[in-house]
């Protein structure tokens, strides 16, 4: 690479990127290989009429390279194949996609794969001899992606607030379970009143309150985390959506998600600061 060029290189993060955006960045992408391709045939034709004495020209390279699903590779680099490319966006779940091209000392590289955690796998980057190219070509791309629709980053950026939440909520049912049993054992044990004047009382009672709530919080911890990590499963920092409804699998257990969310989870945030307050 020679050291006059000009690289300029962009993270991808928090993007739900659908069909028709990789069909715009493909597009974008393959209109400057042609315009390559082009200037390639002139310039091969004058190296040919020279008898071959002229420094022969650098052919431009495109490629598509993505892994489905289930793991399988395919590459497709020709004008042909873009029409296999775009019925597989529509029919196929897609993991990751890498488009390139690259002319002598231009490159244009894209990479995208579908991760949980925003990481280096996610990126574009243009590098060429003019910065002017560079700097057209950069932003184009970065508009693309830009328009793009953005991912929910709640659980994201809350995840404490979240796990709070699911260690209550579970360690309020598990706690309520036993008190259950523990109701039905004494309904068969007889057990004597103690007399216990009022302050003491209180006093235990008070007690009784705090360790009610460590005991919810302690055996919803290990559970919550659990439950925690499949939530954040689902809202990938990019999320690749190609394929029918039914493949796109994140997108349906989010809905799926929201409906538990408002039939119990709200409920139940009411039911237990009822519960508290009762307490009292």
């Amino acid at each position: 690479m020679s050291p006059s060029s000009t690289t300029k290189t962009s993270k991808i993060a928090w993007k739900i990127i659908e069909p028709s955006d990789i069909m715009q960045i493909t597009n974008f992408v393959f209109q400057e290989y042609k315009k390559e391709i082009k200037n390639y045939d002139e310039e091969y034709s004058k190296y040919v009429e020279s008898q071959y004495k002229k420094d022969r020209p650098s052919k431009p390279r495109f490629s598509i390279d993505i892994e489905l699903s289930n793991n399988i590779n395919q590459r497709f680099d020709n004008i042909d194949s873009l029409m296999e490319f775009q019925e597989i966006l529509d029919t196929r779940k897609i993991t990751e996609i890498s488009i390139k091209f690259s002319k002598a000392e231009n490159y244009i590289s894209i990479a995208l794969c579908q991760s949980i955690y925003c990481n280096s796998n996610n990126y574009f980057k243009v590098t060429g001899i003019e910065s002017t190219w560079v700097n057209g070509i950069f932003a184009s791309i970065k508009d693309i992606f830009d328009n793009s629709k953005d991912q929910n980053q709640s659980v994201g950026k809350h995840p404490i607030a979240i796990f709070i939440i699911l260690d209550l909520l579970i360690g309020f049912i598990l706690n309520r379970i036993i008190a259950l049993c523990a109701a039905i054992v004494f309904l068969f044990v007889k057990i004597e009143p103690i007399s216990i004047n009022s302050g003491l009382k209180e006093l235990i009672f008070s007690i009784l309150i705090i360790m009610d709530i460590v005991a919810m919080m302690g055996m919803g911890f290990f559970p919550a985390q659990y439950v925690q990590n499949k939530i954040s499963a689902l809202y990938p920092c990019i999320e690749i959506n190609t394929g029918p409804k039914h493949l796109q699998s994140e997108k349906e257990k989010r809905e799926k998600l929201w409906l538990i969310l408002s039939v119990i989870i709200i409920p139940f945030l009411f039911f237990f600061f009822s519960y508290i307050l009762t307490l009292h």
